[in-house]
């Protein structure tokens, strides 16, 4: 991780990237997927760390960004309890 000692990652990003499970983007790009719904992000997510992560973006990126609606977040809950429970 040399090249990114210059941010204040959570652990589990750490690990992820490390892992090779977590894709590293150079500052200013954004993989903007429009078109991918919540359902379609949440499906791709297989298992909690990255979940939480999704889940508390606004903390994560320390960006301003829109607070989840009340059905994104039963939905975010949903997949919680899929991947605790299979």
């Amino acid at each position: 991780m040399g090249n990114n000692n210059n941010h204040n990652f959570p652990d589990w990003i750490l690990r992820r990237v490390e892992a090779g499970k977590a894709r590293v983007y150079p500052h200013g790009h954004f993989n903007v997927q429009p078109k991918r719904t919540l359902r379609a992000k949440l499906d791709a997510i297989h298992d909690i760390e990255e979940l939480e992560g999704l889940a508390n973006r606004r903390r994560v990126t320390g960006l301003d960004l829109p607070k989840w609606t009340q059905s994104e977040i039963e939905q975010i809950k949903e997949r919680l309890w899929i991947l605790r429970n299979g």
